[in-house]
């Protein structure tokens, strides 16, 4: 085991708010329409519990309290900070003090829309501890380490970093300053390239411990987004998802490591429905039905979200929900063409939709489904197409909610990596923060569709939607 005063930062970067007057009435609208269906189809549910409706003002990093967890089971001090709690708090400067007086190692993760603030964090970082080892990590720098090694991060862990954070503070706790022995790291030579220290290390799932969701600040725990995976990665490679790359594979945790988690949940976080995020969720019923059970065993009071793929679903597992208390599914729908859905390699049709829907009406009370708008080869007709879709999947009763966003090309996405074989256009950016799916300036457009036509688009969809679940309710 290891032991020191030093102390190992985790930080998570704030996500980006929209300042479009437009964009904040639409989610206002939604949320109240959802409120109102949740309330009609779930009323055993408490719905003025923010924990419940996921309203919150802190979004957690299942990421790094993973790490976390796993740094503290081999001895070491770790913190967790929040962006947007320092930020409430006004105590970023002393809590840079902190960093600089007790830091063995400082680690940030972040995704596309919260990159450039990780950057900020990094620099704030270093004008005041110039020498403290920083390291990034997630499902953005993964893919363009380059920027944050210019910044001062002194490696970017490519892919999961449970392993390689911990062998990162092995070492400097050592005080060696050299990491190029530690696997799967991009790292800055003496001459200023690039270079990467080999693959990854073996993802052991079953070898990590369950997340103890104590490490959380206090002032975070009753205002905080909080997921459950009962595993990790996607065998899937939609053209717009970074997710089957960064994982490669399916991880399936031990039933008792989830167990453990959730009891950890509900102590300190106390929601009634648990979110389960799986991106792969379902894919394995018996599995699935052992998870469900065991859980409805420990909990019987507690219900299930989670999220399932269409061509997933089937007889046996809409069995399974109905009967362990899975009351909220969510199927990612993305297009009602097929001709998109082909573009995105999505690899389902409309009618897996259909017949996904039509299975899951009878068992489950709340489903929901998330679109989106300017996707590779979209134009005011399929567009159209789509949204007609939508509105006769909410007249048939199969759909409860939906959201929409606007797509976004993703670092690690095959159309991000290739824009022009998807007959797409980045415009030029002033950050990764303009990546954000519900920015008023799109950074794409389509062989039809400009900016400005995709964010007009996005508006219809997004005003449909709320009449639709008004109207349904």
């Amino acid at each position: 085991m290891l032991s020191s005063e030093k102390c190992v930062y985790l930080i998570n970067p704030a996500l980006p708010k929209t300042s479009s007057a437009k964009v904040k009435k639409l989610q206002e609208d939604w949320a109240n329409a959802e409120y109102k269906m949740l309330c009609t189809k779930l009323p055993q549910i408490n719905w003025n519990n923010s924990l419940n409706l996921r309203r919150c003002r802190y979004n957690v990093s299942i990421g790094l309290l993973s790490i976390g967890a796993l740094l503290q089971a081999n001895g070491l001090t770790v913190e967790y900070i929040d962006d947007q709690l320092q930020d409430d708090l006004g105590n970023w400067e002393s809590e840079i003090l902190h960093i600089g007086e007790r830091a063995c190692l400082v680690g940030i993760t972040a995704m596309t829309a919260n990159s450039n603030r990780a950057l900020t964090i990094v620099d704030k970082i270093r004008n005041t501890n110039p020498h403290v080892p920083i390291v990034l990590g997630g499902c953005h720098f993964s893919y363009v380490p380059d920027i944050a090694l210019q910044r001062g991060a002194i490696a970017v862990v490519d892919g999961p970093g449970e392993v390689a954070m911990l062998e990162l503070a092995k070492c400097f706790l050592k005080g060696r300053n050299d990491c190029s022995d530690i696997k799967g790291l991009y790292l800055k030579n003496d001459t200023g390239r690039v270079e990467y220290s080999g693959p990854r290390y073996e993802y052991s799932i079953e070898k990590l411990p369950p997340i103890d969701f104590k490490i959380l600040p206090m002032q975070m725990k009753n205002n905080c987004e909080v997921y459950i995976f009962s595993g990790r990665g996607c065998t899937h490679r939609c053209a717009f998802c970074s997710e089957g790359h960064f994982w490669r594979q399916i991880y399936r945790r031990p039933i008792n490591d989830v167990i453990t988690e959730v009891e950890s949940h509900n102590r300190v976080i106390g929601a009634d429905i648990v979110f389960l995020n799986d991106s792969s969720f379902g894919s394995d019923v018996p599995l699935t039905k052992e998870l469900c059970s065991a859980l409805r065993k420990r909990f019987p009071d507690m219900f299930l979200r989670c999220m399932v793929r269409a061509d997933a679903v089937t007889e046996d597992l809409v069995k399974v929900f109905s009967e362990y208390g899975v009351i909220d599914i969510q199927i990612g729908i993305e297009s009602g063409c097929d001709e998109i859905l082909k573009k995105l390699n999505k690899g389902e049709t409309v009618s897996d939709y259909i017949r996904a829907l039509r299975l899951l009406r009878p068992y489950v009370p709340v489903i929901r489904s998330s679109w989106m708008v300017g996707c590779p080869g979209d134009n005011h007709l399929t567009l159209n197409k789509s949204l007609s879709f939508m509105e006769n999947l909410f007249l048939e009763g199969l759909l409860d909610e939906a959201t929409v966003r606007i797509f976004v090309p993703y670092p690690g996405t095959a159309i991000f990596k290739n824009p022009a074989k998807y007959r797409i256009s980045i415009r030029k950016y002033r950050g990764w923060h303009e990546f954000d799916r519900r920015f008023e300036k799109p950074v794409i457009s389509t062989e039809s569709l400009n900016s400005q036509q995709i964010f007009d688009w996005y508006v219809k969809f997004a005003e449909k939607i709320v009449t639709l679940m008004e109207d349904s309710t």
